[in-house]
Parts: C-alpha cells; sequence; structure tokens
C-alpha cells in the first residue's frame, strides 16, 4: 500500500518534461473572457482529495495563482468575476511494443522477428483546470495536462513539475 500512496501523491507531479505532457484545452466562444478580472477558487472535490495530498494541492493553487497574477487577474473573495476549479487523478497504463527485431551493422537486417513483446507498467498523471464563470456557474474553459509520473521524485522535483504543467496548461487561456 505504500508505494501505491507515494505514487498517488506524487500523482499530480505527472510531468516527466514539458516535451512528455500533453496538454488540451477547450472553452465556450460566446464567454467574454475580456470581461474577466478577479477570481476565486471552488472546493477541492473529494475524488481529487482521494488522489493527492493537501501539499499537492497547495502547490497547485500556488502555481495557478502565480500564473493568473502573470496575466493580470487577481484572487478576490467577493464577487468574483470567474471560478478556477481543479481535478487530478492518476491511472495505471500498459504499453506493449513488439521486441526481438534484429538488425546488424549498419541497419541490416538479418535475423527476422524473434515474436516476442515487451510490457512496461506506469502511472500516466492527469490535472485539469477549470475556469467557471460566477454568476452562471457555467464552465468556459477548460485546460488539462497529462503525462508521466514518477513517484521517486524529491519534493523540489515535484513543485517544478506542478509549475511547469500548471504554466504549459495556462498558457491558452485566455484563448485568443
Amino acid at each position: 500500500m505504500r508505494g501505491r500512496q507515494v505514487s498517488l501523491m506524487a500523482g499530480v507531479a505527472l510531468m516527466a518534461a514539458c516535451a512528455t505532457v500533453t496538454t488540451h484545452y477547450d472553452y465556450d466562444t460566446t464567454a467574454a473572457f475580456g470581461a474577466l478580472k478577479g477570481y476565486d477558487w471552488l472546493p477541492v472535490d473529494s475524488a481529487t482529495r482521494a488522489q493527492i495530498n493537501d501539499i499537492n494541492v497547495r502547490r497547485i493553487q500556488g502555481a495557478t495563482n502565480r500564473v493568473l497574477m502573470e496575466k493580470g487577474y487577481r484572487v478576490v473573495t467577493e464577487g468574483p468575476d470567474f471560478l478556477v476549479a481543479m481535478h487530478a487523478g492518476t491511472q495505471e497504463k500498459l504499453d506493449v511494443v513488439p521486441s526481438g527485431y534484429r538488425y546488424g551493422p549498419y541497419g541490416r537486417w538479418y535475423g527476422g522477428y524473434r515474436g516476442g513483446v515487451d510490457v512496461y507498467r506506469y502511472t500516466e498523471g492527469t490535472l485539469v483546470l477549470d475556469i467557471v464563470d460566477a454568476s452562471s456557474r457555467q464552465l468556459i474553459w477548460r485546460g488539462s495536462a497529462k503525462g508521466t509520473v514518477d513517484p521517486d521524485m524529491s519534493p523540489a522535483e515535484i513543485e517544478r513539475r506542478i509549475d511547469a504543467a500548471v504554466a504549459k496548461i495556462l498558457s491558452r487561456f485566455p484563448p485568443t
């Protein structure tokens, strides 16, 4: 159980490197993104809390706050224009790769296929940031990142990877 717990705690530290992280975003094309100035956080849902610890929740919120402040938004507790929600989790994955191809010098084929496969187990982490219109409570923007989780990362590395993931997710907010 300890190994799984460590993996889940590191679950949002899903970034092995920015190049290996895949991001996606979508948004409501009718939303008035130019009118957004202040925001507040929605409570973290129970499914996310079951997957990551409070330290990583604070890391994600801190990284998100820094990126949004750099973009000119500010945290407000009264009358926010939009709300930010986070969702995170992990999933065990398998990668099956054919093996047994044999090549000689200079890439010359010489032996044929031996018929085996190599199976690799890994953990994939997902981080989702939602932007919700505060008055209508409608989702107006969603960004996500997926990448491989390394359960052996140091706290400093986890923080760097979360910062990179959040920056990459929010690089497309607001949409232009």
